[in-house]
C-alpha cells in the first residue's frame, strides 16, 4: 500500500477489523475515527 503524501501531517491507514484496509487519513481525522470506532485499526505509515 502506498499512501498518499500529506505534507505536515502523519498520515495512517484505516484497516477494517476482518484486516482490509479502508482508507487513508491525515492525523487528525485519522484520530477521530480511531475515538468513533472500535471495529477500526488505525495504523501509521510515515
Amino acid at each position: 500500500v502506498r499512501p498518499i503524501a500529506v505534507q505536515g501531517e502523519e498520515v495512517f491507514a484505516i484497516m477494517g477489523a476482518d484486516g482490509r484496509q479502508i482508507g487513508l487519513a491525515g492525523d487528525q481525522l485519522g484520530a477521530d475515527m480511531a475515538a468513533e470506532s472500535e471495529n477500526l485499526v488505525i495504523v501509521a505509515l510515515n
